[in-house]
């Protein structure tokens, strides 16, 4: 018979919570699900402490060594050397300012100040010097409270920045106060080694406010003053934590003793014991409290790990008279055994998202929720492979496993195996039929009794089915299908009749694996080596090629609440057949729009419709109605992961269960709450032509300054590897950039102008924020193209040519007025001393033969500089003549359309040098059945980017052909170390730090594959006229090495017929033209070349030319242009 397990829940108890604190022996219970992140994961240290987020939703994790600040992609450590106080962080707070606040072992503070972002120091050695910061509070009025271990509290003013000290002497229990708290009326509860003390503050706060801080033994400064202790309440002396709930309850938790509770409203304000001791009493050590967004208290123990009681808990009427089980309705215990990391736990979080986070000795732990709960071994099912799963007619779910049937039934676990009558341990299948239960094993069917509540014999049935049996369902007529390796049976439960279908009477295989029972009556079948088929009690119909599926291995079926039938496909996703009279539609859900997996092993409907399909890689969810698919892993707390095939199930109230190789898996719709925190975006980092850079002062660049990368974060804890970011470059762009999940935007050759760049992000439930996150700043035109050097230029010009014309002028002047002169004494002579006319003459003669010598000069030199100008204009010749030589020795090395056209016969290249010579450059390399082609974009243009175009064609030809090296991502690994060898960048103060872009493809025509890595390049393929871009590696290949190297990887193309793909250079996508004088950008190059889908490829070199040429118009040509085309 089968055999019951009773599950016992023991209590254990220690003062007030004593009944909070459970240990549970042989429960029906579920491992919940944990993220763990340590010292793999980047902490500094795995000793937790404390923990504080910021209003940019980052964790701050306070540890021996240091913080780790988390934003869900890396760790950041902040140790002494950036500015802490001290390493070792004990304590941390969040003003109501956004300050954070952090006390140290050595009794200093170190304070993040939210607006500058900078870390500060308040130092009060005179008082808390070597006495470690056990906890930090802010009170009503703004006052910080830091208790101390050795030092009683320090009170401090941030605004006046003075502070008070309280110890013993003025009225504390003890000088080692380990938490602290306030209540509705602003009074302050300490909690200490010798107890609770409360008091009213408000002396406190006028001395502060008058800088009164000196403290007298005999003035009355604590007024109002009261003692909580064992004598009046509380479990134990030493109180380690103190919470002050929503619900205006007190909750003490102490080092010894369990917790205690004081109701606030109470008329007996004492601290009470809501049930008596029991014994078993076993995590009494409580180190930290916690209220959650729902109310909910958490309890961190030292040594038991975590308690969770529901809000009701501190309302209802609980007393010592209930039984365990109805105590545990208001308790959940997290500990080692259900997922927890370790027992010891230090603090517990929630965070804006309202996840919660537990800081252990061992690192942080992050509770994914109970949406999904798995059920495995520690659980005490039988088996951790789980083949099906099944709810019967009183409310017990079966679970089918390696090992026999697992039954829970409330607090209570059932077990049926061989020694109860199944004929194998190895359960395939359940299925639930009006009077019995249907059980399929890899050594026959059995049949379970609803009424007699045991294994029996079924005449007619059991004894003809010893073989494996792979598949049972029950349809609308009490009739029990059931698939075996000998075709199909057919057992009606109200006549005992059964039929046998085979080959023999339509069925195209005997190898059953799945059957479906739908609404209509109809009964669908998966065998190996055929298509789906359908049976309607008479005929076979078999879905063929011409129905739209080609595979021949079903793995499962379903049919959905619109009655349409969806079948899982070997290596083809889910298929959903819609039928409308003889009309047949498919439509198939791929890997490529969204599956997590190409094969499904199970598929279910929910109550709402959604399609769940469990692959390899975990459960993806198909929304119907919002045409979205959504995937649920490891981070998303589906702990199972790998999928069983069958094993789907929904119960009567709702709850998904899937069968893993981990157990059971059970799914709560209600507990899948979306995210409705959009991310916090922040523009973290940015890179100026390629290099690291800090943010300029005042956002103003320099001039050369046009190549601009910026990094950013969108902060969301829930699943930051789903968050999605969109870009816009104010004064750039016109339109947000299409959704991505690249962090990460870069700018090349930026026109002088003013720019704000815009970045916004959503969560994993694509939940936007709204105000997204800016950067404003400036690239200046070089000083000669400023409006100022302009006026500068044309007024130095002007004044040049005025002061020339005014020389000339005065020349003239004195000429003439020298000329007058000499007429006037001309004449005189003349009339006085004509006989000297002829010398006169003599000297006017030897005058204008210097004018004709001085004439002769000028003309000579003008003759010199004619020859200089000759010269030059020669030696340009000379130099023109070279480069022309040059581009013929680049075109000569460059490999010929004919040799690439011999393998690849539907090829284009489009090639056009800015200058002479080119600093693009493409290359192709046939070797065995593979051919290797690249696209490679040197550093700069003309004669230097010719010359890195040799080094580049060189370095492949060595890497490919004499070094064999024939995977992608290695070729450019390999050549950025030979870019980094041949230029000496390697060496310190290197000079040449050049680099290239490159698109390298290695093709298998014959296998239709092909593999792809690129360096800062990507690459298009146009299938079916859409355009997908399969994006390059983050670096290029040389020039400045990166932080932890550089690491190319493949992308792997499966080819199909008429795929085309497109590689280029960025001068394509950079070139300015347009009406609006714009980039022709990377958006237009996928729109035009998506519309040439129906152009035949031998024209599109054409269409491409006439493309480039229409944008650029009359704009000047800014870089080289190359564009390689391919046809499969």
């Amino acid at each position: 018979m089968m055999r019951n397990r009773n599950c016992q829940v023991i209590l254990l108890m220690g003062g007030f919570a004593a009944y909070l604190l459970l240990t549970i022996n042989n429960v029906f219970s579920q491992s919940s699900s944990f993220i763990h992140f340590g010292v793999e994961q980047g902490l500094v240290q795995s000793q937790v402490r404390t923990m504080v987020q910021d209003n940019e939703g980052q964790l701050w994790l306070g540890t021996i060594a240091g913080l780790s600040v988390y934003n869900g992609i890396e760790f950041k450590t902040l140790t002494k050397r950036d500015g802490l106080a001290e390493d070792w962080v004990t304590s941390s707070f969040k003003d109501k300012d956004g300050n954070l606040w952090f006390g140290h072992w050595g009794g200093s503070i170190t304070i993040y100040k939210a607006k500058d972002k900078q870390l500060s120091k308040l130092t009060l050695e005179e008082i808390l010097e070597y006495k470690g910061i056990n906890t930090i509070y802010q009170d009503q009025s703004g006052l910080i409270w830091i208790g101390s271990n050795g030092a009683g509290i320090c009170v401090y003013d941030p605004v006046k920045n003075n502070y008070l000290n309280i110890k013993t002497e003025q009225g504390l229990s003890s000088n080692v106060v380990f938490s602290i708290t306030s209540d509705s009326r602003g009074r302050i509860w300490c909690g200490t080694t010798e107890g609770i003390t409360m008091f009213d503050p408000f002396k406190i706060r006028d001395k502060l406010k008058n800088n009164d801080t000196e403290t007298y033994v005999d003035e009355n400064l604590l007024l109002k003053l009261k003692y909580y202790n064992v004598e009046n309440g509380l479990p134990g002396k030493v109180v380690i934590c103190l919470l002050y709930t929503s619900k205006n309850k007190i909750i003490a938790g102490t080092a010894k003793n369990g917790i205690a509770m004081l109701d606030e409203n109470s008329t007996d304000p004492v601290f009470r014991k809501p049930l008596s001791e029991m014994q078993g009493i076993l995590a009494n050590q409580i180190r930290h409290l916690f209220e959650d967004a729902d109310n909910n208290v958490w309890i961190a123990t030292y040594d038991n790990g975590l308690i969770e009681l529901v809000s009701l808990f501190l309302e209802s009427g609980i007393t010592d008279k209930m039984s365990n089980e109805e105590l545990y309705q208001y308790i959940k215990v997290f500990n080692v055994q259900k997922g927890l990391n370790f027992n010891k736990v230090n603090q517990i979080l929630q965070d804006r998202e309202n996840n919660i986070w537990i800081a252990t000795e061992i690192g942080i732990n992050l509770y994914r929720g109970e949406k999904f709960l798995l059920y495995d071994e520690k659980d005490g099912l039988s088996h951790g492979l789980v083949w099906d799963v099944m709810e019967d007619d009183r409310s017990g779910v079966w679970i089918a496993t390696e090992n026999a049937i697992t039954i829970y039934r409330g607090n209570e676990i059932e077990y049926i195996s061989t020694l109860d009558g199944l004929p194998n341990n190895k359960v395939l299948n359940l299925c639930m039929s009006r009077d019995y239960v249907w059980i399929s094993t890899s050594g026959g069917c059995a049949v379970y009794s609803l009424k007699e509540r045991k294994i029996v014999p079924l005449p007619g049935i059991t004894d003809v089915l010893t073989m494996a049996v792979y598949a049972i369902d029950y349809d609308n007529k009490n009739t029990v299908w059931i698939g075996t390796q000998n075709g199909l049976y057919e057992f009606n439960e109200n006549t005992g009749e059964i039929n046998h279908y085979t080959k023999e009477q339509g069925l195209t295989s005997n190898k059953i694996r799945v059957v479906y029972c739908d609404s209509k009556g109809l009964v669908w079948i998966g065998a190996i080596g055929t298509d789906l088929t359908r049976f309607d009690g008479k005929n076979f119909k078999v879905y063929r090629t011409e129905h739209g599926t080609e595979r021949k291995l079903i793995f499962c079926i379903e049919e959905d609440l619109s009655g349409n039938i969806w079948f899982g496909a070997y290596g083809s996703g889910v298929y959903k057949l819609t039928t409308d009279g003889d009309t047949v539609k498919l439509k198939n859900y791929s890997v490529d729009d969204g599956l997590s997996g190409a094969t499904p092993f199970l598929i279910l409907c929910d109550n709402t419709n959604n399609i769940w399909v469990g692959t390899s890689l975990g459960i993806d969810k198909i929304d119907q109605q919002a045409n979205l698919i959504t995937h649920y892993g490891k981070n998303e707390g589906f702990r199972g992961i790998e999928t069983n095939q069958g094993a789907a199930y929904r119960d009567k109230k709702g709850n998904l269960w899937f069968g893993t190789i981990m157990g059971a898996v059970k799914y709560n719709p209600e507990k899948d709450a979306p995210n409705l925190k959009a991310p916090v975006t922040l523009i973290s980092q940015l890179q100026i032509n390629k290099k690291p850079a800090s943010f300029p002062e005042g956002g103003v660049f320099e001039y050369t300054q046009t190549n601009l990368l910026f990094q950013c974060v969108g902060i969301s804890l829930t699943s930051p590897e789903k968050v999605l970011y969109q870009y816009q470059l104010e004064g750039f762009e016109a339109e947000w950039s299409p959704p991505t999940s690249s962090n990460y935007v870069e700018y090349t050759n930026l026109p002088y102008g003013e720019y704000k760049i815009m970045v916004k992000s959503c969560n994993n439930d694509e939940v936007w924020d709204i105000e997204p996150a800016t950067y404003s700043f400036k690239i200046p035109p070089p000083f000669w193209r400023t409006w100022w050097f302009y006026i500068l230029a044309s007024g130095s010009a002007l004044g040049l040519l005025f002061g020339l014309y005014r020389l000339r002028v005065r020349n003239f002047e004195k000429q003439q007025e020298y000329l007058q002169q000499q007429v006037d004494l001309r004449t005189e002579e003349l009339e006085k001393e004509k006989e000297k006319l002829e010398g006169a003459k003599k000297d006017i003669e030897t005058k204008n033969k210097k004018l004709w010598e001085t004439n002769l000069n000028v003309v000579s030199e003008k003759e010199k500089v004619e020859n200089i100008k000759k010269l030059l204009e020669e030696k340009n010749k000379h130099i023109t003549d070279s480069i022309r030589y040059a581009k013929q020795i680049q075109k000569a090395i460059l490999p010929k359309s004919s040799l690439i056209k011999s393998h690849i016969p539907a090829f284009f290249i489009i090639y056009e040098p800015k200058d002479i010579v080119s600093g693009d450059f493409y290359w192709f390399y046939p070797k065995d059945d593979k051919v290797f082609l690249a696209a490679v974009d040197c550093t700069g243009h003309g004669v230097p980017g010719a010359f890195m175009s040799l080094i580049g064609y060189t370095l492949l030809n060595q890497i490919v052909g004499e070094q064999e090296v024939n995977e992608p991502a290695k070729i450019l690994e390999m050549l950025d170390k030979g870019v980094k060898k041949s230029l000496h960048q390697h060496m310190e103060g290197a000079e040449a730090m050049d680099g290239m872009d490159v698109s390298l493809l290695s093709i298998d025509l014959s296998a239709k594959r092909a593999v792809y890595s690129g360096a800062l390049r990507p690459l298009f393929l146009s299938r079916d006229g859409e355009i997908e871009e399969i994006k390059g590696n983050r670096y290029s290949v040389g020039g400045h090495e990166m932080r932890g190297g550089k690491h190319f990887s493949d992308s792997e193309l499966k080819l199909r017929k008429d795929d085309k793909l497109y590689i280029f250079s960025d001068g394509v996508t950079d070139q300015f033209g347009g009406p609006k004088s714009r980039k022709y950008s990377k958006k237009n190059w996928r729109e035009f070349l998506a519309s040439l889908y129906h152009v035949p490829f031998a024209d599109h070199d054409k269409k491409v030319q006439q493309e480039l040429n229409s944008w650029q118009g009359s704009h000047e040509q800014l870089d080289d242009i190359m564009i390689i085309g391919i046809q499969v």
